[in-house]
């Protein structure tokens, strides 16, 4: 067997290749291939102010000293989009994951509340701004680089 210099072995074996073409495929599909671009997130995730607990959302500027009451104007779940926005002195029952009504500013554990008749919630502690809110784009920016080459 002969020894060639390195140089003229890589020479040889970069002669020898071909460029491939590109495709776009699934994400599900892409394992095992080379990416040939970077890729951006399209969109902000979450797309919206989303509660980090199951409880209410409230505007806290406008809570009383608790023990308090208010009436709960719609129950939210994971994966609906609130009907209306909530005003000073109402409450929005929220699943961990769905979306905040517009005004609220905060969510409170349900442990911290009591459900009453008549669609009223007593609240046993008081929420602050901001308190169990996952903001939009907080997990992930729209133009955030996902995959990079």
């Amino acid at each position: 067997m002969t020894l060639i210099p390195f140089e003229d072995a890589r020479a040889q074996m970069i002669e020898g290749l071909a460029p491939v073409g590109t495709e776009r495929v699934p994400l599900e599909a892409a394992g095992g291939r080379i990416l040939a671009e970077s890729v951006a997130a399209r969109e902000d995730l979450p797309p919206w102010r989303t509660s980090a607990v199951d409880g209410y959302a409230v505007l806290s500027a406008s809570l009383s000293p608790p023990p308090s009451e208010l009436p709960v104007i719609e129950r939210v779940m994971a994966g609906q989009m609130p009907a209306r926005t909530l005003r000073a002195g109402e409450a929005a029952q929220v699943m961990t994951g769905a979306p905040v009504p517009e005004g609220a500013d905060a969510v409170l554990m349900v442990e911290q509340t009591e459900s009453l008749p008549g669609d009223r919630v007593r609240l046993l502690a008081h929420a602050a701004a901001g308190e169990n809110l996952r903001e939009a784009g907080e997990a992930l920016r729209r133009g955030e680089t996902l995959l990079e080459t």
